[in-house]
């Protein structure tokens, strides 16, 4: 790949410089499928994003320079960012709806990640992306680190097929337990002071077969052909462990003073079929 060489030229120019604080580095590179070029990358974390719609911008970010693990830290980038352009630092992560309820160990309640690496694509063009944090202590540790991220970078590969396999499924609540609840929530005395409630579950796939390698990055690839107006996203912290999603919905954009909101009444697209969506 020439591009990690035309970027590790500007990275030695900086060697004679006097530029300090956030700097990225950008060249233009070729790629035809993100997911697949992120499937290839040793590094971790890896992070996939793309908004809705199939013109939006889209995001591959590889490895950390800097982490935000509390709302506090988050409101102190915001302030110090306040003039937000195309050379800004871009964190990517989530807040927990319930900070104090256990969820994904790899995630906890906070968690923003300024990547080093960074593939974007806007329209037509694509570009790769080095992120560095300078200062006169650290100066020549980040270059080598920065040097030593893109000598890791593998070229784009295919994804590998998912292959058709046995699940055993475990719903929680069980079938009984929800029918439950439905009727529940639905009954007339109910509905007259709780209008509306959105009841969830959650379900667990275990494959017997021990030995199963599942890419997420493949099944994410699949799942988004299917799911063609939504906001595709992955969060891979470790090689035991990812998180992957399709959403609809946004709950809202911030951009400055400005905020944005949204209403869906459903999810999904229903196919048509009443066998299906009674399931």
């Amino acid at each position: 790949m020439l591009a990690p060489t035309h970027i590790k030229q500007q990275l030695d120019a900086l060697r004679h410089s006097e530029i300090s604080g956030f700097v990225r580095l950008r060249v233009a590179l070729e790629v035809h499928s993100f997911l697949g070029w992120l499937a290839a990358q040793p590094l971790y974390p890896r992070i996939y994003w793309h908004a809705r719609g199939q013109q939006s911008p889209e995001y591959v970010a590889l490895g950390a320079i800097h982490e935000l693990a509390a709302p506090e830290e988050i409101r102190q980038v915001c302030t110090n960012t306040a003039q937000s352009n195309d050379d800004s630092p871009r964190y990517y992560g989530g807040l927990a709806f319930d900070p104090a309820q256990s969820g994904w160990q790899g995630f906890g309640p906070c968690r923003f990640v300024l990547p080093r690496i960074e593939l974007v694509r806007r329209g037509e063009c694509v570009s790769l992306c080095l992120n560095l944090w300078l200062d006169d202590d650290n100066l020549e540790a980040e270059l080598q680190a920065a040097e030593a991220a893109l000598d890791a970078l593998q070229p784009e590969a295919p994804l590998p097929a998912l292959q058709k396999q046995p699940w055993q499924r475990q719903d929680c609540p069980g079938p009984a337990q929800w029918q439950t609840l439905v009727e529940r929530v639905t009954a007339p005395d109910f509905q007259a002071h709780t209008p509306k409630v959105v009841l969830s579950r959650e379900s667990i796939l275990t494959s017997p077969n021990h030995d199963a390698d599942i890419n997420p990055w493949a099944m994410l690839d699949q799942w988004a052909r299917h799911a063609q107006d939504c906001f595709h996203f992955g969060f891979q912290f470790s090689p035991e462990q990812a998180f992957i999603a399709c959403s609809p919905e946004r709950l809202y954009r911030r951009e400055g003073s400005h905020l944005f909101s949204e209403a869906l009444a459903g999810t999904i697209r229903r196919p048509g079929d009443e066998k299906v969506d009674a399931q």
